[in-house]
């Protein structure tokens, strides 16, 4: 678990711990309280004291993923590529001379960015 040092009067550290609502608190046994890290200055105070960032404890992980050994090697994944043969191309009937937009739509009367009226050659 990580520790911090602890944010009252003298030289010690404890161990960083998380309520069930997830803010990140200490128990000092010294002084007999719990000191908890609720608003932005506590967890900046609290970051700085962790090397710019603090691990907050989780005492009850909700799933723990552990892996052995080396990653598996899969090789270069686009090798067995295959387009979607359920996905058409959507077809440009061109572009607006005025500012590029691409023309989605046959028979538009005008530009659907910048307005400027389209004329379709029969």
């Amino acid at each position: 678990m990580p520790t911090t040092k602890c944010p009252l009067p003298g030289d010690h550290e404890h161990e960083l711990l998380e309520s069930k609502k997830g803010v990140p608190y200490v128990r000092c046994d010294k002084f007999g309280t719990n000191v908890f890290f609720k608003n932005d200055f506590a967890r900046n105070w609290l970051k700085n004291q962790n090397n710019g960032g603090y691990a907050a404890a989780i005492e009850n992980p909700i799933r723990t993923v552990e892996t052995y050994g080396p990653a598996e090697d899969v090789g270069d994944p686009m090798v067995d590529f295959q387009p979607n043969p359920t996905v058409h191309p959507i077809r440009v009937w061109g572009r607006c001379d005025e500012c590029g937009t691409p023309i989605l739509v046959e028979d538009l009367e005008a530009c659907s960015r910048c307005g400027e009226p389209i004329a379709w050659e029969e």
